[in-house]
Protein backbone atom coordinates (compact mmCIF):
# COMPACT_ATOMS: atom_id res chain seq x y z
CA UNK A 1 0.00 0.00 0.00
CA UNK A 2 1.06 3.41 -0.75
CA UNK A 3 1.26 6.62 1.22
CA UNK A 4 2.81 8.64 -0.72
CA UNK A 5 -0.28 11.20 -0.63
CA UNK A 6 -0.43 10.63 3.06
CA UNK A 7 3.29 12.01 3.57
CA UNK A 8 2.39 14.72 2.17
CA UNK A 9 -0.15 15.82 4.96
CA UNK A 10 3.54 16.80 6.29
CA UNK A 11 6.21 17.74 3.68
CA UNK A 12 5.87 19.66 0.82
CA UNK A 13 8.69 18.30 -0.76
CA UNK A 14 8.22 14.35 -0.61
CA UNK A 15 11.51 13.11 -2.22
CA UNK A 16 13.41 15.69 1.08
CA UNK A 17 10.63 14.69 3.31
CA UNK A 18 10.85 10.72 3.01
CA UNK A 19 14.52 10.97 3.47
CA UNK A 20 13.79 12.88 6.53
CA UNK A 21 11.39 9.81 7.53
CA UNK A 22 13.85 7.21 6.89
CA UNK A 23 16.37 9.32 9.84
CA UNK A 24 13.72 8.84 12.05
CA UNK A 25 13.49 5.11 11.91
CA UNK A 26 16.91 4.71 14.08
CA UNK A 27 15.66 6.78 17.03
CA UNK A 28 12.44 4.86 16.93
CA UNK A 29 10.79 2.56 19.69
CA UNK A 30 9.04 -0.87 19.42
CA UNK A 31 5.52 -0.57 19.80
CA UNK A 32 4.85 -4.52 19.96
CA UNK A 33 6.05 -7.68 17.94
CA UNK A 34 4.19 -10.44 16.69
CA UNK A 35 4.77 -14.03 15.07
CA UNK A 36 3.11 -15.25 11.97
CA UNK A 37 3.47 -18.62 11.11
CA UNK A 38 2.27 -18.20 7.58
CA UNK A 39 2.06 -14.96 6.01
CA UNK A 40 1.38 -14.21 1.84
CA UNK A 41 4.91 -12.15 1.54
CA UNK A 42 6.47 -11.80 -2.15
CA UNK A 43 8.35 -15.03 -3.17
CA UNK A 44 6.08 -17.32 -0.79
CA UNK A 45 3.76 -17.83 1.92
CA UNK A 46 6.18 -18.38 4.88
CA UNK A 47 6.54 -17.18 8.74
CA UNK A 48 7.59 -14.16 9.98
CA UNK A 49 7.94 -11.73 13.13
CA UNK A 50 6.87 -8.48 12.31
CA UNK A 51 8.06 -5.57 14.69
CA UNK A 52 5.83 -1.90 14.56
CA UNK A 53 8.37 0.82 15.66
CA UNK A 54 7.46 4.56 15.87
CA UNK A 55 8.78 7.94 16.78
CA UNK A 56 7.88 9.84 18.43
CA UNK A 57 5.86 7.75 21.12
CA UNK A 58 2.67 10.81 21.11
CA UNK A 59 1.05 12.81 19.43
CA UNK A 60 1.43 12.72 15.15
CA UNK A 61 4.14 10.62 14.33
CA UNK A 62 5.45 7.88 12.11
CA UNK A 63 4.98 4.28 12.48
CA UNK A 64 7.34 1.61 10.60
CA UNK A 65 6.84 -1.98 9.61
CA UNK A 66 9.74 -4.01 10.08
CA UNK A 67 9.48 -7.87 8.96
CA UNK A 68 11.62 -10.77 9.66
CA UNK A 69 11.19 -13.51 7.24
CA UNK A 70 11.48 -16.87 9.27
CA UNK A 71 12.90 -18.68 6.36
CA UNK A 72 15.79 -16.70 5.44
CA UNK A 73 16.62 -14.77 8.64
CA UNK A 74 16.07 -11.31 6.17
CA UNK A 75 14.57 -7.82 7.66
CA UNK A 76 13.48 -5.32 5.88
CA UNK A 77 11.35 -2.58 6.29
CA UNK A 78 7.84 -3.12 4.67
CA UNK A 79 6.00 0.17 4.86
CA UNK A 80 6.07 3.42 6.77
CA UNK A 81 3.02 5.95 7.27
CA UNK A 82 2.14 9.02 9.09
CA UNK A 83 0.21 7.53 12.35
CA UNK A 84 -2.01 9.34 15.14
CA UNK A 85 -0.71 7.71 18.45
CA UNK A 86 -4.33 8.31 20.16
CA UNK A 87 -7.84 9.51 19.65
CA UNK A 88 -11.29 9.79 21.10
CA UNK A 89 -13.13 6.23 21.72
CA UNK A 90 -16.19 4.74 20.41
CA UNK A 91 -18.08 1.88 19.88
CA UNK A 92 -17.85 0.52 16.37
CA UNK A 93 -19.47 -2.82 15.59
CA UNK A 94 -17.22 -3.92 12.88
CA UNK A 95 -18.57 -5.49 9.36
CA UNK A 96 -16.05 -6.09 7.55
CA UNK A 97 -11.37 -5.90 6.96
CA UNK A 98 -9.82 -5.44 4.00
CA UNK A 99 -6.46 -5.76 3.99
CA UNK A 100 -3.64 -5.01 1.85
CA UNK A 101 0.60 -5.07 1.94
CA UNK A 102 0.74 -8.62 2.19
CA UNK A 103 -2.29 -8.61 5.45
CA UNK A 104 -0.33 -5.98 7.28
CA UNK A 105 -2.41 -3.21 6.68
CA UNK A 106 -6.22 -2.99 6.71
CA UNK A 107 -9.36 -0.13 6.01
CA UNK A 108 -12.03 -1.72 8.44
CA UNK A 109 -15.76 -1.01 7.65
CA UNK A 110 -18.27 -0.67 10.32
CA UNK A 111 -21.06 1.16 12.04
CA UNK A 112 -20.72 3.78 14.59
CA UNK A 113 -24.23 4.55 16.17
CA UNK A 114 -26.08 4.06 12.58
CA UNK A 115 -23.51 5.16 10.29
CA UNK A 116 -21.44 3.80 8.09
CA UNK A 117 -17.37 4.57 8.28
CA UNK A 118 -14.12 2.98 7.07
CA UNK A 119 -10.85 3.29 9.13
CA UNK A 120 -7.30 2.72 8.82
CA UNK A 121 -5.55 0.78 11.65
CA UNK A 122 -2.03 1.96 12.40
CA UNK A 123 -1.18 -0.65 14.50
CA UNK A 124 -3.01 -3.51 12.36
CA UNK A 125 0.20 -5.41 12.17
CA UNK A 126 0.24 -6.02 15.81
CA UNK A 127 -4.05 -6.42 16.03
CA UNK A 128 -4.86 -8.90 12.68
CA UNK A 129 -6.72 -11.25 15.12
CA UNK A 130 -8.27 -8.88 17.37
CA UNK A 131 -11.36 -7.80 14.61
CA UNK A 132 -14.20 -10.24 14.40
CA UNK A 133 -17.01 -9.47 11.60
CA UNK A 134 -20.41 -8.72 14.24
CA UNK A 135 -18.03 -7.87 17.14
CA UNK A 136 -18.71 -4.65 18.94
CA UNK A 137 -14.84 -3.27 19.92
CA UNK A 138 -13.71 0.25 21.15
CA UNK A 139 -12.09 2.08 18.45
CA UNK A 140 -9.93 5.54 19.01
CA UNK A 141 -10.88 7.20 16.05
CA UNK A 142 -8.64 10.48 14.57
CA UNK A 143 -7.59 11.91 11.29
CA UNK A 144 -4.84 13.45 10.01
CA UNK A 145 -6.09 16.21 7.46
CA UNK A 146 -5.10 16.83 3.88
CA UNK A 147 -6.40 19.90 4.25
CA UNK A 148 -8.05 22.19 6.88
CA UNK A 149 -9.47 25.63 6.63
CA UNK A 150 -11.86 27.45 9.07
CA UNK A 151 -15.39 28.64 7.60
CA UNK A 152 -16.35 31.92 7.33
CA UNK A 153 -19.53 32.42 9.20
CA UNK A 154 -23.05 32.57 7.77
CA UNK A 155 -21.72 30.07 4.81
CA UNK A 156 -24.21 27.78 4.11
CA UNK A 157 -24.06 24.54 2.05
CA UNK A 158 -26.42 23.93 -1.00
CA UNK A 159 -27.62 20.51 -0.86
CA UNK A 160 -30.47 18.46 -2.58
CA UNK A 161 -32.93 20.00 0.22
CA UNK A 162 -32.18 23.62 0.12
CA UNK A 163 -29.07 25.89 1.95
CA UNK A 164 -28.22 24.68 5.04
CA UNK A 165 -26.31 26.93 7.34
CA UNK A 166 -22.52 25.49 8.07
CA UNK A 167 -22.45 27.51 11.35
CA UNK A 168 -21.98 24.66 14.09
CA UNK A 169 -22.86 21.67 10.95
CA UNK A 170 -20.93 18.44 12.09
CA UNK A 171 -20.90 16.36 8.69
CA UNK A 172 -18.23 13.44 7.56
CA UNK A 173 -19.03 12.45 3.57
CA UNK A 174 -17.27 10.96 1.42
CA UNK A 175 -14.51 12.26 -1.06
CA UNK A 176 -16.02 12.72 -4.45
CA UNK A 177 -14.33 9.91 -7.25
CA UNK A 178 -13.06 12.96 -9.53
CA UNK A 179 -9.79 13.90 -10.54
CA UNK A 180 -9.18 17.38 -8.60
CA UNK A 181 -6.76 17.64 -5.52
CA UNK A 182 -8.15 16.35 -2.49
CA UNK A 183 -6.35 19.30 -0.97
CA UNK A 184 -7.74 21.82 -2.98
CA UNK A 185 -11.44 20.76 -1.89
CA UNK A 186 -13.85 22.96 0.15
CA UNK A 187 -16.47 21.12 1.92
CA UNK A 188 -19.89 21.07 -0.27
CA UNK A 189 -18.47 20.58 -3.59
CA UNK A 190 -19.32 17.03 -3.67
CA UNK A 191 -22.64 17.65 -5.64
CA UNK A 192 -23.92 14.58 -4.82
CA UNK A 193 -24.70 14.81 -1.04
CA UNK A 194 -24.32 12.17 1.59
CA UNK A 195 -22.54 9.24 -1.51
CA UNK A 196 -20.88 6.47 0.11
CA UNK A 197 -17.91 5.89 -2.25
CA UNK A 198 -14.36 7.57 -1.76
CA UNK A 199 -11.27 8.04 -3.79
CA UNK A 200 -7.70 8.08 -4.55
CA UNK A 201 -7.22 10.06 -7.43
CA UNK A 202 -4.28 8.60 -9.16
CA UNK A 203 -5.19 4.89 -8.34
CA UNK A 204 -8.58 3.66 -6.99
CA UNK A 205 -11.72 4.75 -4.04
CA UNK A 206 -10.05 4.92 -1.01
CA UNK A 207 -12.65 4.24 1.53
CA UNK A 208 -10.58 5.90 4.66
CA UNK A 209 -10.58 9.63 2.61
CA UNK A 210 -13.45 11.60 3.89
CA UNK A 211 -14.60 15.52 3.89
CA UNK A 212 -15.50 17.15 6.85
CA UNK A 213 -17.26 20.21 8.50
CA UNK A 214 -16.60 20.09 12.14
CA UNK A 215 -16.94 22.25 14.83
CA UNK A 216 -13.99 22.23 17.04
CA UNK A 217 -14.03 22.01 20.53
CA UNK A 218 -10.16 22.50 21.86
CA UNK A 219 -6.73 23.22 19.92
CA UNK A 220 -3.49 21.83 21.46
CA UNK A 221 -0.29 22.57 19.64
CA UNK A 222 2.17 19.94 19.40
CA UNK A 223 5.33 19.19 17.10
CA UNK A 224 6.99 16.54 15.19
CA UNK A 225 10.88 17.22 14.53
CA UNK A 226 10.16 20.85 14.42
CA UNK A 227 7.42 20.51 12.25
CA UNK A 228 4.03 22.54 13.92
CA UNK A 229 1.18 20.48 14.37
CA UNK A 230 -2.32 21.16 15.79
CA UNK A 231 -4.31 18.79 17.21
CA UNK A 232 -8.06 19.91 17.12
CA UNK A 233 -10.66 17.67 19.15
CA UNK A 234 -13.65 18.66 16.77
CA UNK A 235 -17.25 17.12 16.38
CA UNK A 236 -17.05 15.27 13.24
CA UNK A 237 -20.81 13.68 13.00
CA UNK A 238 -24.28 13.27 14.54
CA UNK A 239 -25.51 10.19 15.12
CA UNK A 240 -28.76 8.45 16.24
CA UNK A 241 -31.17 11.64 14.98
CA UNK A 242 -28.39 13.86 16.38
CA UNK A 243 -28.37 12.62 19.91
CA UNK A 244 -24.91 11.56 19.90
CA UNK A 245 -22.02 13.39 18.82
CA UNK A 246 -19.07 11.69 17.69
CA UNK A 247 -15.77 13.58 18.73
CA UNK A 248 -12.53 13.08 16.95
CA UNK A 249 -8.94 14.28 17.02
CA UNK A 250 -8.22 15.81 13.62
CA UNK A 251 -3.99 16.49 13.03
CA UNK A 252 -3.26 19.20 11.04
CA UNK A 253 -0.10 20.80 9.93
CA UNK A 254 1.14 24.27 7.97
CA UNK A 255 0.98 21.61 4.62
CA UNK A 256 -2.82 20.89 5.84
CA UNK A 257 -3.48 24.53 6.93
CA UNK A 258 -2.57 26.31 3.23
CA UNK A 259 -5.00 28.78 3.24
CA UNK A 260 -4.51 30.44 6.79
CA UNK A 261 -4.14 29.89 10.58
CA UNK A 262 -5.18 27.05 12.43
CA UNK A 263 -8.89 26.73 13.97
CA UNK A 264 -8.86 27.51 17.33
CA UNK A 265 -12.52 26.68 19.99
CA UNK A 266 -15.29 27.63 18.17
CA UNK A 267 -14.39 27.78 15.30
CA UNK A 268 -16.27 25.46 12.24
CA UNK A 269 -13.45 23.76 10.08
CA UNK A 270 -13.89 22.12 6.92
CA UNK A 271 -11.30 20.44 4.86
CA UNK A 272 -10.44 16.55 4.04
CA UNK A 273 -8.76 14.16 6.18
CA UNK A 274 -7.59 10.31 6.24
CA UNK A 275 -9.95 8.64 9.04
CA UNK A 276 -7.86 6.10 11.40
CA UNK A 277 -8.91 4.23 14.71
CA UNK A 278 -6.67 1.86 16.84
CA UNK A 279 -7.79 -0.77 19.53
CA UNK A 280 -7.28 0.17 23.09
CA UNK A 281 -4.32 -1.82 23.89
CA UNK A 282 -4.94 -5.68 25.93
Amino acid sequence: MGHGNHWRCIFPDLTNGLAEVVGWFSQGAVLGQRDYTKLPLPGADTGATVALIAWPRSGLRANFVVVRDKRSGRAYLHTAFPAASSGCRHKIRIDAVREVSCGLEARISGVLGDAAVTFFDPLYSLNRDRYSPGAVVDVELAGIAYSMKVVPGGTKLRTAVGDVSMDGAAALMSVGNDASDRRDRTFGDEKAFGVAYLEQTDTYPLPDDYQFCAPVKHVKELEIAGIPVWKCRAILMRVQDGRQEVEVDIYATRESLRDGAAPGPGDEASGTLWLQGTLPPL
